[in-house]
């Protein structure tokens, strides 16, 4: 009886490509939108700026509750020939998707094949629908454009964040009718807010995060008050003042 050996270059060979197989999915992999898609021997360690992923499909005045977007992830390299991403947001829900794409959850989407590259540029498509709330949502996502070459070598990933909030014109509106206002809009200190008729009995800043970031209690029988901003970071917020109970909504931008 003949028994056959197998060398160790063969045991090495094999456990190659294991490693390549366990470490390059062309299915794609949950939980990489906010890390990327390196680390562990996976498409190189670091971000690459030959490859650039923009999100689109949201109107810049932001989203209407409760609606449905299209939405469109892509991922741009000159020199790859495929690609794939990792999708995050952090309400609302992902209901359909467009081929090649595969919802984990309703939170979470992912490529469930490479999509060709077209000239450098590769679209995954996808429906979001909208929260109730409009305090803003958040979108996470890594996109890697690779060489299909069967393994991790010589692929370009990269990764991005888009905050948006929710429309907030109607608020603005009903703000202005029951007699606030506010000045100046956009800041760098100080904001003044009115009112005419009702007195304002607190104010509080909400990032399009949805974090409290100043709360003032004002006293009672107050109609013109100073809003110190200048601990806040640049950017856009919500603004809130109560009065009579109710609460009436404003954005405001600090510089």
């Amino acid at each position: 009886m003949k028994i056959k050996s197998i060398s160790s270059f063969g045991l090495l060979a094999i456990g190659t490509v294991l490693f390549i197989t366990l470490n390059s999915s062309s299915g794609g992999i949950n939980g990489v939108a906010t890390s990327g898609c390196g680390g562990g021997g996976c498409h190189g360690n670091s971000a690459s700026s030959n490859t650039t992923v923009t999100f689109s499909g949201l109107p810049v005045t932001g989203y209407i509750t409760n609606t449905a977007y299209q939405c469109t992830l892509t991922v741009t390299n000159s020199s790859k020939v495929k690609a794939g991403f990792d999708l995050v947001v952090s309400d609302g829900t992902i209901t359909s998707v467009g081929s090649g794409i595969a919802i984990q959850n309703s939170k979470e989407v992912r490529h469930s094949t490479p999509n060709t590259m077209a000239s450098g540029v590769c679209n995954f498509i996808f429906n979001w629908t909208a929260p109730a709330h409009k305090n803003g949502v958040t979108f996470a996502f890594a996109g890697n454009a690779v060489n299909d070459n069967g393994g991790e070598s010589g692929d370009e990933w990269n990764k991005g964040t888009v905050a948006v909030t929710g429309n907030f014109a109607a608020a603005v509106q009903d703000f202005e009718a029951n007699g606030f206002s506010m000045y100046p809009n956009p800041a760098v200190n100080s904001v003044s807010i009115k009112s005419s008729e009702k007195a304002i009995t607190a104010i509080k800043v909400i990032s399009f995060l949805g974090q409290e970031v100043l709360f003032n209690q004002l006293p009672s029988n107050t109609h013109d008050t100073q809003l110190d901003i200048r601990a806040l970071s640049t950017g856009n917020y919500i603004l809130k003042v109560q009065s009579d109970n109710q609460w009436y909504t404003n954005t405001i931008s600090k510089q």
